[in-house]
């Protein structure tokens, strides 16, 4: 006969957690784009769109969400970007 183990109110909530985050994809909103959507747009590298991005955040331009996303069967936390209008 198994024993089981009674688990604490910590261990409870931090199942809850997982099972609430684990899985799952955020729907990213209408105007953002990844940075290789960027890379198309702007005709440059991955490394210097990256780098003009980080500019543009930096200066105001632009906005940086990141988004959890499932792709090639695994989930990502991806950085996406939009203007700021």
């Amino acid at each position: 006969m198994a024993h089981k183990l009674k688990k604490s109110k910590a261990q409870e909530l931090l199942e809850k957690l997982f099972t609430a985050t684990v899985e799952k994809t955020e729907r990213v909103p209408k105007g953002f784009f990844n940075v290789d959507t960027w890379c198309k747009k702007l005709d440059l590298e991955r490394s210097r769109a990256s780098q003009y991005l980080v500019a543009g955040v930096r200066g105001g331009i632009l906005e940086e969400r990141k988004f959890r996303t499932f792709e090639k069967g695994r989930y990502y936390r991806r950085r996406f970007f939009r203007e700021i209008v």
